[in-house]
């Protein structure tokens, strides 16, 4: 006598011993095969638009391929005071934000809050560009990694930059914590250009040491009365604060004149006016 299989079995036709096996619903049932349930979920993500000139822009690309991939987009103004609110219900933020300083400002403080704090995915990411443009960071990091570059000093106090300034090895190459395309980068040639400098960067500080090279030649003469006059008011303020460092290294070159090439009875007595040397 034939038995009936248990459900969820299969006799085999000669034995009659039943075969383990799964049962699979028909599609026409309205319940989903678990092997066809691979659709990816649907997430919103805000994009903040970067356009910094033809063909340099990203935000455009991104919100095409996300829409074609099917999740939303929403477009925001992190230059806005509501930019929280605006990301609300968001999963995801992504801003491309270039070096600029007003950009870096607002990335620098912002972003990590959109990524720790309301638990977005950004990109970039704070491990990515917590070090974005800025030297001082990234040779911080290169040290320890031990990534060789350049031998590098940073200094955050004044007069310890001039201690240092003193018996450094020149030429020297001198560049501001940001800056890209050889921008903001000098060579320093002197001890004195050195001090200039160090003034410079503890008083009233240096945006950039000079103008970008993409500014059009007109721009540039029509700035040059301005920045003359900023050079010079900064020569004569550096002059003032450091009068004695600046009577230091001219002693020390007059004298190494005076022992190099002897001295006339006039250049005797300029020495003994100005140096006190016979």
């Amino acid at each position: 006598m034939k038995k009936n299989p248990a459900p969820g079995g299969i006799e085999h036709p000669a034995s009659g011993i039943q075969h383990p096996t799964t049962s699979i619903e028909h599609p026409t049932t309205g319940i989903e095969h678990p092997e066809s349930s691979n659709q990816h979920p649907s997430f919103l993500v805000a994009v903040q638009t970067d356009d910094y000139g033809p063909g340099d822009s990203a935000a455009p690309r991104w919100k095409k391929l996300l829409r074609e991939a099917g999740h939303r987009v929403r477009e925001v103004d992190v230059f806005r005071a509501d930019i929280l609110e605006q990301l609300r219900g968001c999963d995801g933020f992504m801003w491309r934000f270039a070096q600029f300083p007003d950009m870096v400002r607002i990335a620098r403080r912002l972003l990590p809050v959109i990524e720790r704090e309301l638990g977005l995915a950004v990109y970039p990411d704070q491990n990515t560009c917590w070090h974005y443009d800025d030297k001082i960071a990234q040779s911080f990091l290169f040290k320890a990694l031990e990534i060789p570059t350049p031998r590098t000093w940073v200094w955050f106090d004044r007069d310890l930059a001039l201690d240092w300034a003193r018996g450094a090895d020149y030429p020297m190459v001198m560049k501001l914590s940001s800056g890209a395309g050889s921008n903001n980068v000098v060579l320093v040639r002197s001890f004195g250009e050195a001090c200039g400098y160090i003034d410079r960067l503890f008083g009233e500080g240096v945006r950039s040491f000079r103008p970008s090279k993409h500014t059009s030649g007109r721009e540039r003469l029509k700035n040059l009365p301005s920045m003359a006059l900023k050079e010079f008011s900064a020569f004569i303020r550096y002059f003032l604060r450091n009068f004695r460092e600046i009577r230091f290294e001219a002693v020390l070159f007059l004298k190494r004149q005076h022992f190099k090439f002897g001295a006339t009875k006039a250049y005797r007595e300029i020495m003994h006016g100005i140096c006190g040397i016979s």
